[in-house]
């Protein structure tokens, strides 16, 4: 019988820095380093996505939540 690749999915939430992504990312370095061979791609809302792509993973922006339902982004306000 044929071995089948694992494959894995992330899906880094849209968040205002890059905490979702580079967790996930150092799981997946991981995974790499123990499963060559695996197939790891990501699914990000986040603006993060070259990030990913730069660490030699797939990656794929998809719209978040807030863009989907009200087709808007608000401005983040730290006071």
């Amino acid at each position: 019988m044929a071995k089948t690749i694992p494959q894995f999915l992330f899906y880094a939430v849209n968040g205002l820095g890059l905490g979702h992504v580079t967790r996930l990312l150092a799981i997946a370095r991981k995974l790499r380093a123990h499963l060559p061979l695996s197939e790891i791609i990501f699914l990000t809302s986040s603006e993060a996505e070259d990030v990913i792509f730069r660490e030699g993973f797939a990656a794929f922006k998809v719209p978040s939540r807030t863009m989907k339902t009200k087709g808007e982004l608000r401005a983040a306000t730290y006071a």
